[in-house]
């Protein structure tokens, strides 16, 4: 059964809003990396059509997170935070790629003859 595209688009940004705290609270840019990495390619894998928006679903907070945390808690990002906020959209994109061609090759292993 399909479930509603709302939903969907409501638990990616959730998940977007997580990776983009777990930057600023952590500030380990490998979990980060690795986070965005599982949640698209968990949403790749449940809307294997037009992947890419779960990319820009849930990478794009993640440098809004680092603007947000600049402009209200007067953190100074270095440069090296800022170019890994491009990072972030990367592995979104790897993410969601993987879910969308792993759901395909599931549906293809499971096609009936």
């Amino acid at each position: 059964m399909e479930k509603p595209e709302g939903v969907v688009y409501f638990f990616a940004i959730l998940l977007g809003i997580c990776a983009g705290l777990l930057e600023n609270r952590i500030e380990d840019f490998l979990v980060t990396v690795v986070f965005i990495l599982a949640a698209t390619t968990v949403l790749g894998f449940i809307r294997p059509r037009r992947p890419w928006r779960w990319m820009v679903a849930v990478a794009i907070w993640v440098p809004l997170a680092e603007v947000a945390a600049y402009v209200h808690w007067s953190q100074r990002p270095d440069r090296s935070q800022i170019w890994a906020c491009g990072f972030a959209f990367v592995a979104g994109t790897v993410g969601c790629l993987s879910g969308a061609f792993g759901r395909k090759g599931v549906n293809e292993l499971l096609k009936k003859p």
